[in-house]
């Protein structure tokens, strides 16, 4: 897949499930507003195919106001004042949520969230973690059911699968994963004494592949475009029953061909930019788990699991809160920056670009979204080199625009000359997160700004560092 720069319009090109491309445009504020699914590999030329017109519009802090398809009827959805969708019309569907903000509804004929009834229905532990899904009324024979279990870190560590039989429920499966940092390495049986399943090889994923070689590189981007192969021991593993990935340029996963000796293709998908199928094709199309994203996909209620929340590809938005609250932004429910072809996000949590300069992950210094160290922040996200006082990456914009990292800037003003306690304010306005060291930094900054004007530079350091320390003197 092939990413033009982000503009008014961009062309991205597929290969998952046969020769064409997509045509995209964007607003102001770098969303996503119409992509056109086209035959060819020319930008802007070519037929419609069909679906082929994918039309959206938001609201000024990024609700989603439309959605329309091949020009038919819009669906149009309606917003609480904590940003969330509360119904949607064309179709008629109401959602409903706990005072955490998690979706506990969808699918509801009526706003009357006291009433079992509706599609699905989820339950949440204390940790604001997806423990359960199941029909919202009673069960018909054919419907299905859901559990999972976490470990510490929050990882996703049982599932077990249930269909009821018209009287109770059957389970299906109860599979458990074994994982390398986050991603999903082996799935064993838990009704056949922990046999294997499945093995997952992974390499370097969209950070590795970005220029960080390093074991890190592996785990960065959250696995993202970094699966390389599955076997599939429960079918009977070997090569006969081994498979290998390939991406477009967003870690999406494209085609499955299998390891057998003339490579046949075993599974094609393609999905609109949000994330929701269009086609998934081919013989081992329907059970490899991984899709979107390179996460897991709960095809029975068409969720993407990807480590501490659930994304929704139908309401292109994650269905419970930023863990973080709003020092991960003001929208707590939002996905990719409502630009998901420039964007991925690795676990849940962080936009992550689609280059180099653009990569947000733990090695720049943050955690999550919370901020660690907002220099290494600015190290990470400068332009080729790390010099400062070039135009600046995509991502620093994004980021500094959301608050992620409010680290150092040209444009904040000058601080004032011998004034640290002036300046310590404007030097850790980072997410509540200051540091002793970026204090420090800011020290440095501010006398390399004002250094010519200052008097007395050395006392000017002194003062400064000191005010560093008295700030932070608990760390």
């Amino acid at each position: 897949m092939i990413f033009s720069p982000n503009s008014d319009a961009g062309s991205v090109f597929f290969g998952g499930s046969g020769d064409g491309h997509w045509d995209f445009r964007y607003n102001g504020r770098s969303e996503l507003t119409g992509g056109m699914r086209k035959t060819g590999t020319s930008l802007g030329a070519g037929n419609l195919m069909d679906p082929g017109d994918f039309d959206y519009i938001y609201d000024p802090i990024g609700n989603r106001e439309s959605y329309r398809l091949d020009g038919g009827t819009a669906t149009t959805y309606t917003t609480n004042n904590l940003n969330q969708y509360t119904a949607t019309a064309d179709p008629t569907e109401y959602f409903c949520y706990d005072a955490d903000g998690n979706l506990i509804a969808d699918g509801k004929p009526t706003s009357d969230c006291n009433t079992a009834n509706g599609a699905w229905a989820y339950t949440w532990d204390g940790e604001n973690r997806l423990i359960r899904v199941e029909p919202a009324g009673t069960p018909a024979s054919g419907d299905k059911k859901l559990e999972f279990q976490y470990d510490y870190r929050s990882r996703r560590v049982r599932k077990t699968s249930y269909t009821h039989n018209g009287s109770a429920w059957i389970e299906d499966a109860d599979l458990l994963f074994v994982y390398d940092d986050w991603n999903v390495v082996l799935v064993l049986d838990a009704n056949d004494d922990n046999e294997v399943t499945h093995k997952h090889t992974w390499g370097l994923d969209l950070s590795g592949l970005s220029g960080n070689e390093s074991v890190s590189g592996i785990h960065n981007a959250g696995g993202i475009g970094g699966l390389l192969a599955i076997e599939d021991v429960n079918a009977g593993g070997g090569s006969a029953n081994s498979y290998w990935y390939f991406y477009d340029a967003n870690g999406n996963v494209g085609q499955l061909v299998s390891a057998t000796g003339n490579f046949p293709i075993a599974a094609q998908y393609e999905n609109d930019a949000y994330g929701s199928a269009l086609v998934a094709s081919g013989t081992y199309a329907a059970a490899n788990p991984f899709r979107f994203s390179t996460k897991w996909f709960e095809g029975e209620f068409e969720l993407y699991y990807y480590g501490y929340r659930y994304y929704s590809a139908g309401l292109g938005r994650w269905i419970s809160r930023d863990p973080i609250g709003e020092r991960g932004g003001t929208h707590l429910c939002r996905a990719f920056a409502n630009s998901p072809t420039s964007f991925t996000d690795g676990r849940g949590l962080c936009v992550i670009g689609s280059t180099r300069n653009q990569v947000y992950t733990e090695s720049c210094g943050l955690f999550g979204c919370g901020v660690r160290d907002c220099r290494n922040c600015d190290r990470c996200v400068w332009t080729p080199n790390n010099v400062p006082g070039r135009s600046q990456s995509g991502w620093r914009s994004k980021s500094v625009e959301v608050g992620k990292c409010v680290s150092r800037s040209a444009a904040r003003p000058a601080p004032p000359a011998c004034a640290p306690p002036v300046i310590m304010p404007k030097c850790n306005r980072a997410a509540k997160h200051p540091t002793k060291g970026n204090c420090m930094d800011c020290c440095d900054e501010a006398f390399g700004i004002k250094g010519a004007n200052i008097s007395a530079p050395g006392q000017f350091v002194e003062e400064c560092y000191k005010v560093c320390g008295e700030l932070f003197s608990n760390q």
